[in-house]
């Protein structure tokens, strides 16, 4: 997680709580070694990152170094994973990239991010019509007058 441009952006904009757990399962030393990252800078890099609003990670190659961006994608405030995209720095200067691919980056995370409160908000309205007793479940509700303990009539094609 640390030592990825998706790793850190997820990090980064995750809620605080999560943030401290997955910081002391990730900077706790194995067994014989010594920690090699100190919390004080993976914390400023994370604030960094999130400021910024995504992540830069740079991997050394035989022939040329891979970089990677990556964007939040969220829901309101809900994080929900990150978008990423590598390439070979011989490819794209970097300060070029930066300005081609953030502003779509961040416009594509944001449109996954608004699809997903609508289908959420489309999921919760299917469920709520479906709900025994209300309009377009196919169940009709007992008259006030039926006997207790009558099955309702279902009133969709069997």
């Amino acid at each position: 997680i640390l030592t990825s441009a998706s790793g850190l952006c997820y990090l980064a904009h995750c809620p605080p709580e999560q943030q401290e757990a997955l910081l002391d399962l990730l900077m706790r030393p194995k067994r014989g070694e010594e920690q090699q990252t100190s919390r004080k800078k993976t914390a400023e890099l994370l604030a960094d990152t999130r400021k910024r609003g995504y992540s830069v990670w740079r991997r050394p190659r035989r022939i040329s170094d891979e970089l990677s961006f990556s964007v939040p994608i969220l829901a309101k405030d809900r994080l929900l994973a990150s978008l990423t995209i590598r390439f070979s720095s011989t490819a794209v200067p970097e300060a070029d990239a930066i300005q081609r691919f953030i502003p779509k980056m961040k416009a594509v995370a944001q449109r996954i991010g608004n699809d997903f409160l609508t289908q959420n908000e489309h999921q919760a309205l299917a469920i709520a019509a479906d709900a025994p007793g209300t309009a377009g479940s196919g169940i009709e509700t007992a008259p006030q007058t039926q006997r207790a303990g009558t099955p309702p009539r279902c009133t969709s094609p069997c």
